[in-house]
């Protein structure tokens, strides 16, 4: 009979602890609930700066800032969860010609190469995010400090890191990688 030891270091396609992809989905669910949100609020946003500016001639101050705000939160949001659920679009004209273990290589060679692009962007926004907050750096009309957002969004691009690495040890069918 397993230990609780040995079922908590159980794994996946025999690479990755379970609770490590269990974990990032679950984080990439949540995010992606809040990429909901902002995108509702986006959309009332919107309908009612318009419906105010045509009816009562006064629309929302800061609409430019907060839909522009809002916008990254709701497309940062939703990056991981979509990469898990394979919503991304992959070049696959080469690849798609390819079978077995050339297929697999290459495959394995471009979501590598992913996963260490996102590394890098990931690394570049949080460094981005300190220089503004050292600026104090905030929107021109509603004067919100812009180093939040760059924060938020490293932290998207943190998960959606993650999911591209969880995605190198997936398996395809086939037997290839997917």
């Amino acid at each position: 009979m397993p230990r609780a030891a040995d079922s908590a270091s159980a794994q996946v396609d025999g690479t990755l602890p379970i609770q490590t992809t269990s974990l990032v989905r679950r984080i990439s669910v949540w995010l992606n609930y809040l990429s909901y949100a902002a995108l509702a609020g986006l959309m009332l946003l919107v309908t009612v700066n318009v419906i105010l500016r045509a009816v009562f001639k006064t629309p929302i101050l800061g609409t430019y800032d907060i839909s522009g705000f809002l916008t990254v939160v709701a497309i940062g949001c939703g990056l991981a969860l979509c990469s898990l659920d394979n919503g991304h679009i992959e070049i696959g004209l080469f690849v798609d010609k390819t079978k077995g273990q050339t297929h697999r290589w290459i495959t394995a060679a471009g979501r590598a190469l992913t996963c260490a692009i996102l590394a890098v962007y990931t690394y570049a926004m949080f460094d981005y995010g300190a220089r503004l907050m050292k600026a104090k750096e905030v929107s021109v009309t509603t004067k919100t400090p812009l180093h939040l957002f760059v924060y938020l969004l490293a932290v998207c691009f943190l998960v959606f890191t993650l999911a591209a690495l969880v995605r190198i040890f997936e398996k395809v069918p086939g037997g290839a990688q997917k």
